[in-house]
């Protein structure tokens, strides 16, 4: 009876996880309803026995739990100021700063994202070729889900797409957790991370130990309200046509979806002292 019940519970539990991951596979399947779904078989998991040799046991600590994941320590905060910088910020070697900052100037306001190399030095890399190279400008949010993430980052012009899809990344552990305002990046699977992103509009914890989990790599520090305000009316429909976004770019968004907020640029910002 026990075997039975342990048996009926990793199913049950298989389900769930399979639907979050084809949400990885396939963004737009990857609600929030998934998310609490899979949250709770993980939990259902964790309560079953596990004296039996073929049952489930519980992550060790290290294995994507909130274990090894530091405190927020953001610098930036609401009452920051901010001003353009000349260039890409770089150290004195020429490599990726510990800490920047990028303003993106968007159709209903700007807002200040800042980045950490502690977090997760492969991602936030990427985000500062992307921001260096200007692949987010001219940008649609395609996917607004209210109380859950807003997405963006196929590039909007075919020959940019088509460049940037094949560009993957290996994964990073995750450090920090997906709470409200943290900036990640989306992915298909394992080492699979290329220009797609979102922030998150509430804590969303059961993200952090998804498969290879989503690890943030920044956090909105001034301009959430603008985050807040991305225009919602079409949810997560223009997301289930990816490919046709990244065939046919912003064309194809602007014909079907007309009104989508954009980044009209991004541009490397620091405090004004």
């Amino acid at each position: 009876m026990l075997k039975t019940r342990v048996a009926m519970a990793l199913v049950l539990a298989g389900g769930c996880i399979a639907l979050a991951l084809w949400g990885q596979a396939r963004p737009e399947r990857m609600t929030a309803s998934f998310v609490a779904a899979a949250a709770a078989a993980e939990e259902r998991l964790e309560r079953a026995p596990d004296t039996e040799t073929d049952g489930p046991t519980t992550p060790a600590d290290g294995e994507g739990g909130a274990a090894e994941r530091p405190l927020s320590t953001i610098i930036g905060n609401e009452d920051m100021e901010f001003e353009a910088l000349d260039a890409a910020p770089a150290t004195d070697a020429g490599g990726v700063p510990d800490v920047f900052w990028v303003k993106f100037e968007c159709s209903n306001g700007d807002f200040v994202v800042e980045f950490r190399r502690d977090w997760a030095p492969r991602g936030v890399k990427r985000v500062y070729e992307i921001v260096r190279d200007g692949v987010w400008h001219d940008n649609r949010f395609f996917r607004v889900v209210p109380g859950f993430v807003v997405q963006w980052g196929i590039p909007g012009r075919p020959a940019d797409a088509a460049e940037w899809r094949t560009k993957r990344i290996e994964d990073d552990p995750v450090r920090a957790s997906n709470e409200r305002g943290t900036f990640t990046f989306a992915t298909s699977g394992p080492n699979a991370r290329t220009t797609q992103v979102f922030i998150n509009f509430q804590d969303n914890e059961a993200l952090d130990t998804y498969q290879q989990g989503f690890p943030p790599v920044g956090k909105v520090v001034k301009g959430m309200d603008v985050v807040d305000s991305i225009n919602a009316k079409y949810g997560e429909a223009p997301s289930q046509a990816q490919q046709a976004i990244q065939m046919e770019g912003n064309a194809f968004l602007d014909e079907r979806f007309p009104g989508l907020d954009t980044i009209h640029k991004t541009v490397f910002v620091k405090p004004v002292e």
